[in-house]
């Protein structure tokens, strides 16, 4: 049992059994909290017993198919959508029966329980179509019941990167804040699959980009090339809004280890038009042109270097000379080894 059913247990437990404490003792404020405790649970006890009760219902909900009788007061509390639909004026709100199109009936029984219950049972089949419909009805504290589930679906991989980006996509439209915290750091930790996944150019964000190159990992499964490519492709999708990050996300790569031919191809005229990225690329151009030795490489240890490495050592030369420097973060460099014949030191 984990905290959380702990937690419930008891405070079922104790909601049951307030009847057996003498409450004189209490303060008049700690008497009406338990009294409206108790009240609230009895209350909910009779929903649940109500619920779906032809006799007593005022309204009726046919959704593919089935056939759901429910109150007005009960639906118009749990959901802004039939809140909306009862309060306003619409057509609907006088009407004794209605009909939900494009849900799922199974769907939306487990949503119509949870209006009445506050509970909601998913699972990896109903998980994400549930979500869908409780923000397209706007269930009112429904986000918990989401995030109690995809905390443990997620570390087992059961949410695609696919699924996630849309996920956080909706759950951010509707201020689902826990959701939207929980489905990023997700993203953040599977990027280097969720880039290739086939929404990531659409509804990926900025943010998520940055916070990725800002804390990329030393030893990655993807290639510096193949990490610069899916890049350039997500800022390409949107140009005109996304171009803004252009260089703050270029400036993170290392370009000395991307085939040349490669990041001319794909840093375009349109790159070229930010001052920086121009800068950026003429320096890597006077780089690969005019290339004479060591000292030339080491002169943008930021293009050459690999990621995280805390003493990195470069070594140049053939059969009749070797030589080896040391670099540290700040690009500064020392020599270490000098071999002036093969196989003498």
């Amino acid at each position: 049992m984990d905290q959380n059913e702990i937690v419930s247990k008891v405070l079922l437990t104790a909601v049951k059994d307030l009847d057996r404490f003498d409450r004189s003792d209490l303060t008049e404020s700690l008497q009406e909290t338990l009294s409206q405790l108790e009240y609230s649970y009895s209350l909910l006890q009779d929903l649940k017993r109500f619920q779906s009760n032809a006799t007593l219902s005022d309204v009726t909900i046919k959704v593919d198919g089935k056939v759901f009788h429910g109150h007005r007061n009960v639906l118009a509390a749990a959901s802004r959508y039939f809140e909306a639909m009862f309060a306003t004026g619409f057509q609907e709100s006088e009407a004794k029966e209605i009909e939900l199109k494009d849900i799922d009936g199974d769907i939306f029984r487990l949503i119509f329980n949870f209006m009445y219950s506050g509970k909601m049972e998913l699972s990896t089949d109903t998980a994400i179509p549930a979500f869908h419909v409780a923000t397209y009805l706007e269930l009112h504290n429904a986000e918990r019941s989401f995030v109690d589930y995809f905390s443990k679906a997620l570390p087992k991989k059961e949410v695609t990167p696919d699924q996630m980006l849309s996920l956080r996509e909706a759950a951010q439209a509707h201020g689902m804040q826990k959701l939207v915290d929980m489905f990023f750091n997700h993203l953040v930790i599977e990027f280097q699959h969720v880039m290739k996944s086939d929404l990531f150019e659409e509804k990926a964000s900025s943010e998520l980009i940055h916070e990725y190159l800002n804390n990329m990992p030393s030893v990655c499964d993807c290639s510096e090339e193949q990490l610069f490519t899916h890049i350039i492709h997500w800022l390409k999708y949107d140009w005109e809004q996304r171009k803004v990050d252009a260089y703050a996300f270029l400036k993170r790569f290392r370009l000395g280890l991307i085939p040349k031919d490669k990041v001319r191809k794909l840093m375009d005229d349109q790159f070229l038009e930010i001052p920086e990225c121009k800068e950026m690329m003429d320096d890597m151009t006077e780089m690969w042109t005019e290339f004479e030795g060591v000292e030339d490489l080491l002169k943008l240890p930021e293009s050459f270097l690999p990621r995280g490495m805390i003493r990195t050592f470069v070594a140049f030369g053939g059969q009749r000379e070797i030589r080896v420097y040391e670099g540290d973060a700040d690009g500064d460099w020392d020599a270490r080894l000098d071999f002036e014949a093969r196989g003498k030191r």
